[in-house]
């Protein structure tokens, strides 16, 4: 018996072949053509790229390991392995064929020689062709229930619930989030308020309208009320400001913000072919379809305008703020005690009538979620910066290390030159060879000899796709360290200017610098009471830096540890 795995897919298209039929299906087939199926992989409701099946991935990894001993995959049919793109289809095949697993579509009864090749191929662009038709159509479907008000499907936002309506408008039924929805195919979808949910929303719009309280301030008294968050986890300041900014809770539809078909995007409320298919595509508002009052309102439209206004607003203040403000170790600085990032932040104090600014890294749990999650972790920058550029200049500028670094630096570079491209020219001529003789062999075929001859063409083939395959894996090497040459070569012109870069470079020189050599700071906090006061108060800090020899791609990746 043949030792053989099977593969199952079902798409969300309702008219396919279930899961249970196609098994059924493959045992009977398998039984009768005296293979043994030791495993089987599935992908129910799956999309149709691989990319997107969990179960074809690891069918296809399970197949290749050589200790598994599997000679054929077995499926469906053509479509059940893949209809999105016959190149990504016949990629996952060859990938088989090298590991000596042939791939069976046990309902297609193909001929198994080359006219059942050619077949194969035009039955996998007609299944590609059904699948971008398919798209025009669906996207024309939702066009027109979009242009009516319905919801076209997706979680509804938060303070909403789905209801499944009637074809005669006579029958209505609430979805709660979680539940299965089952219609029949001429149902359509509205949505209405989940009253205790919607009492929620109104509370951040008109707390928000009044201008007392940002983002972060609102986040925190619903962790506090315990009120749990779209997401089921803390509140955070983006869940506000996305509510805020929703102008479905005025009872508007709002479809097309993005683009996210596979195939087919909407132009002038008609489907249009999708210039970068994988591609998620923000669409411009004049794009989006906005159907008023196609649902019962939360918020009236006075109060969102109200809050839309603020909003504006706060964005001009924070693209200011953000223009002045430069944060040297952004990204790089986390709070010891909840392992978040700390943002920086920039902050205007009064004294004596005159305004000074100051700038501080701030834990971002805190900042965006307040004393649920973390507590008030704050430090002035300055000081931390001025300490980090000390650190850098006493362990890594000293002469000996830049001397020393810039010699393995062009010893790599030498080492790397030219490996790849002699590799090339030698699979090229062997490929060039196989060629020759592929063209002699066909030049002298006769019917006397075509079956030897044949088989000696299956088998050049066969070493020509292998070495192709190969070349292709020594260009993709050439580019990689072409591009790693080019990095080390900047990496050598950095080293030789650090000194001034640090000294007296621009803020993003010093940024660039930094983050070569500096990996992490952890900072603590602690809290202490201060002039009869208890107030968080900076302990110690953990500097994590990698050492110049960490920094190059390739050499050691010790690191130097720190306190502060």
């Amino acid at each position: 018996m043949k030792r053989a795995v099977a593969y199952l897919r079902r798409s969300t298209d309702r008219q396919e072949q279930s899961i249970e039929d196609q098994r059924r299906y493959i045992r009977d087939w398998a039984e009768k053509n005296g293979y043994t199926i030791i495993r089987e992989f599935a992908d129910d409701a799956s999309g149709a790229s691989a990319d997107e099946r969990e179960g074809f991935l690891q069918m296809i990894a399970f197949a290749e390991n050589p200790d598994n001993r599997v000679q054929a995959v077995l499926v469906y049919d053509i479509s059940r392995f893949g209809r999105t793109d016959t190149d990504e289809a016949g990629y996952y095949r060859y990938r088989l064929r090298r590991a000596g697993v042939e791939v069976i579509y046990c309902a297609e009864n193909l001929p198994a020689d080359r006219i059942g090749d050619l077949i194969r191929d035009i039955k996998q662009w007609q299944k590609r062709e059904f699948l971008i038709d398919l798209s025009r159509d669906t996207i024309r479907g939702l066009v027109s229930r979009a242009e009516q008000g319905f919801w076209n499907g997706g979680l509804p936002p938060y303070g909403y619930l789905r209801c499944v309506v009637s074809a005669d408008g006579k029958h209505r039924r609430v979805i709660r989030n979680g539940e299965k929805i089952w219609k029949e195919k001429s149902d359509r979808i509205t949505l209405v308020p989940d009253e205790e949910k919607a009492e929620t929303v109104r509370w951040i719009f008109r707390t928000y309208a009044t201008g007392r309280f940002g983002f972060k301030q609102i986040a925190c008294m619903l962790n506090r009320k315990g009120i749990p968050s779209p997401s089921g986890g803390p509140w955070r300041a983006t869940t506000i400001r996305n509510i805020l900014s929703n102008p479905t809770y005025t009872g508007t539809l709002v479809y097309n913000r993005r683009a996210m078909s596979r195939f087919h995007c909407i132009r002038n409320r008609k489907p249009a072919p999708k210039e970068k298919p994988l591609k998620v595509v923000l669409n411009p508002p004049e794009e989006w379809i906005t159907v008023p009052n196609a649902h019962p309102a939360i918020v009236e439209p006075e109060l969102f305008e109200r809050v839309q206004r603020i909003l504006q607003q706060h964005r001009r203040n924070c693209n200011k703020e953000r223009l002045r403000s430069h944060f040297l170790l952004s990204g790089l600085v986390v709070c010891g005690h909840c392992g978040g990032l700390m943002h920086g932040q920039t902050l205007t104090r009064r004294k004596n009538g005159k305004a000074y600014r100051y700038r501080r890294y701030i834990c971002g749990s805190y900042h965006t979620t307040g004393s649920a999650v973390c507590a008030y972790n704050a430090i002035p920058a300055e000081p931390l910066e001025k300490f980090v550029l000390q650190q850098i200049k006493d362990e890594l500028l000293r002469p000996d290390v830049l001397r020393e670094i810039e010699r393995r630096l062009s010893r790599r570079i030498r080492s790397q030159k030219n490996s790849a491209p002699r590799l090339a020219a030698r699979v090229k001529l062997r490929i060039a060879a196989i060629n020759s003789k592929i063209n002699l062999l066909l030049e002298n075929i006769s019917p006397d000899n075509i079956r030897l001859i044949d088989a000696k063409l299956t088998e050049l083939r066969r070493q020509r796709d292998a070495l192709e395959q190969q070349l292709q894996e020594l260009e993709e090497r050439k580019r990689t360290q072409e591009a790693e040459e080019e990095l080390l070569e900047r990496i050598k012109e950095t080293i030789r200017n650090l000194q001034m870069y640090l000294e007296e470079g621009t803020v993003d020189m010093v940024k660039d610098v930094v983050r070569r050599f500096v990996e992490r700071i952890a900072l603590f906090f602690e809290e202490r009471e201060t002039n009869g006061r208890r107030k968080r108060v900076f302990v110690r800090g953990d500097l994590k830096m990698l050492t110049l020899s960490g920094v190059i791609a390739g050499c050691s990746q010790e690191n130097r540890g720190g306190g502060i």
